[in-house]
């Protein structure tokens, strides 16, 4: 799979160490699939997949900052989902083109998060934003499998197969500090 996201943030220091910080991103998530599907004994035909997710992402985030402008942190971040596309393709499934599976996805999800960087500084108040972000989904996002068939349908899965998300990224912006 792969994804993106963008958008602002904002970080108070308590003390010279220690603060939080809180981001309001979009993010767009693409999870691709491919396999074979037995069409009879001796054959088998081939399909591709993917899944589209759309997400309005809010971590709140403990933040641990060092003298050299290096941080860690640490927190939950809470997710909207905004929209769930399945698409796929090929011989022995019945090819779907941007079937909407919303219904089919959990609204929201919960996922614990844990990051650290840099901060590179231009000036007093301009600096570059670099690092790495981790992130593990505690809630169950439901919806379909590499085949488009609903994990809650019971003539293909006899028990819940829960899908946690799980995500690493780059982080690299542009801050300025008011103090």
């Amino acid at each position: 799979g792969w994804g993106y996201n963008y958008g602002l943030g904002a970080v108070y220091l308590f003390s010279e160490h220690l603060g939080c910080e809180v981001d309001f991103l979009l993010n767009s998530h693409s999870g691709n699939y491919e396999g074979k599907v037995p069409l009879t004994s001796t054959t088998s035909g081939e399909y591709k997949s993917n899944i589209q997710l759309s997400t309005f992402d809010i971590p709140l985030l403990f933040r641990l900052q060092s003298d050299a402008s290096s941080y860690l942190e640490i927190g939950a971040q809470y997710s909207i989902v905004s929209k769930s596309v399945y698409n796929s393709s090929g011989t022995g499934i019945v090819p779907k083109k941007d079937y909407d599976i919303k219904s089919l996805t959990s609204t929201s999800n919960i996922s614990g998060v844990f990051g650290f960087g840099i901060n590179i500084l231009f000036n007093d108040h301009l600096m570059m934003r670099t690092g790495l972000r981790f992130e593990y989904g505690l809630s169950d996002l439901k919806g379909v499998d590499a085949m488009g068939n609903d994990f809650k349908n019971p003539f293909y899965y006899t028990k819940l197969n829960p899908t946690n998300s799980a995500a690493a990224g780059l982080i690299l912006g542009i801050s300025y500090s008011f103090s």
